[in-house]
């Protein structure tokens, strides 16, 4: 059974409120924090902190554990290209790289971020999600590779769906991952054999589907 899958589409409308929230009216700002060094593109939280890919300015850390104040605590920025996508794993970061691919930021002190891996793919890495040790990353021009990270020393490709125009993001569980694949929709792959990723569903949907959650 496919799990709900939520999109945001991306054609040329605004997007009501009520949409984001089940109760928007009671939605509250409880902080926020000013910072312009490029744009915030996403964002994973983990450990009290939040971890933002923000374009070229690279990885930013922003300690969230009083939220009604957060405060910048560190940066890392030596990358090729657009840092477009983050997770958290423990206390190593994942970042894409679209001039390069994965990086792996060690986040141990997060004053002072370092790189203790990487791993390059063909493409432009803008996405990546984590279940387990499998790393699933969108190549925005190709499609969705799936890595065994196990070993950050020795990364292994299990597998390569390719997908047709640009890919955007991915959403994942135990079984499917969900594909926005810009104007061609999302579309529905089953994972379960990682070594032998098989496209189970197709939705066209209008516009552009560019998100996914």
């Amino acid at each position: 059974m496919f799990f709900l899958v939520f999109m945001i589409l991306i054609s040329g409308i605004s997007i009501p409120a009520s949409i984001c929230a089940q109760d928007a009216d009671g939605v509250d700002r409880v902080g926020r924090l000013y910072h312009h060094l490029d744009h915030a593109l996403d964002i994973a939280i983990n450990r009290g902190y939040a971890y933002l890919a923000t374009d070229l300015s690279g990885l930013q850390i922003i300690d969230v554990s009083g939220q009604d104040n957060p405060l910048f605590v560190g940066y890392y920025d030596y990358i090729s290209g657009d840092a477009r996508g983050v997770c958290a794993l423990g206390r190593t970061i994942l970042l894409t790289d679209t001039d390069f691919g994965l990086r792996f930021i060690d986040v141990t002190d997060p004053e002072a971020p370092a790189e203790i891996g990487h791993y390059e793919i063909d493409g432009r890495a803008v996405k990546v999600k984590l279940m387990d040790d499998l790393a699933f990353v969108v190549d925005f021009d190709n499609g969705l590779y799936i890595h065994d990270i196990a070993n950050i020393n020795d990364i292994i490709e299990l597998d390569f769906f390719e997908t047709p125009g640009l890919t955007w993001d991915v959403f994942v569980n135990p079984d499917y991952a969900y594909i926005a694949n810009g104007l061609h929709g999302l579309r529905v792959v089953d994972i379960r054999d990682p070594f032998n990723m098989e496209e189970v569903g197709l939705y066209d949907t209008p516009g552009s589907a560019t998100e996914v959650y």
